[in-house]
């Protein structure tokens, strides 16, 4: 049996939250951004600090001057909450002094843009941020993957096996090599379907390809299945014979 527990952010719709008291802006922003990303709105701070712990957004867009509690306020209070306080935000602003851009980044800001901006720009801006989020949640699946198979489980993060829950070190190409035979149990693979998916682009030889498999037979023993040589085709991941054996003549003598 085997078993893969991983995670998938492919197609996933990050959400945006804008907060700006100009009805105007935030029409043009929803309808230049709504293509790509799912965007929520508040017209004042307060408005938007609750909407942020509600939706949960990717990344706030967040204006600094506006009537009540403004951007400032409004970030200090975002960077206090524990639902909140990592989400990316981007200040936007009609004044250009750098006390209001030191204050906002004072108070948590990761990024500043003055009005009036160029769409080009904001849009870059966010698919920088954007960007970090999706590299940490492919790390975060990533780290949480396992492949399991009879009684070997290799985690993929660590370059790690468990066989019988004894660790074994990998290399990263003896990781990639033993996870495409636990993707393919019993599949006879050719040393050209092992160079394409392992290897990749990088030119190497069929005795690599034996010689990495050697390695790594020796460094998984104990592995209830092995990977065995299938004369003139390749290899394949099948359990081993005596176990098959064994196990039926238990099962014959009861």
């Amino acid at each position: 049996m085997r078993e893969i527990n991983s995670g998938s952010n492919e197609n996933r719709r990050y959400k945006l939250l804008l907060i700006d008291d100009d009805a105007q802006i935030r029409s043009a922003l929803i309808v230049a951004l709504g293509k790509e990303y799912d965007v929520v709105e508040a017209a004042e701070g307060e408005a938007g600090l609750l909407l942020a712990h509600q939706e949960r957004p990717d990344m706030i867009l967040l204006d600094v001057n506006m009537p009540g509690k403004n951007g400032i306020w409004t970030c200090e209070n975002l960077r206090g909450s524990e639902v909140t306080r990592d989400i990316p935000i981007l200040m936007l602003s009609s004044r250009n002094e750098i006390e209001e851009k030191l204050a906002a980044y004072n108070v948590g800001a990761d990024d500043y843009l003055e009005k009036p901006f160029l769409l080009p720009e904001l849009k870059a801006k966010i698919q920088a941020r954007i960007r970090r989020i999706t590299e940490k949640m492919a790390a975060a699946s990533l780290a949480a993957k396992k492949i399991s198979n009879g009684n070997l489980n290799l985690y993929v993060n660590r370059m790690e096996v468990e066989v019988d829950s004894r660790k074994v070190h990998l290399s990263i190409l003896e990781t990639r090599l033993l996870a495409y035979f636990l993707t393919n149990p019993e599949n006879v693979l050719s040393r050209q379907d092992i160079l394409n998916n392992v290897w990749k682009s990088v030119a190497v030889s069929n005795r690599t390809v034996d010689a990495h498999i050697v390695g790594l037979r020796r460094k998984i023993a104990g592995f209830n299945h092995e990977i065995m040589t299938v004369y003139g085709a390749g290899y394949s991941l099948r359990p081993k014979v005596e176990k098959v054996e064994k196990s039926q003549r238990s099962l014959s003598s009861n």
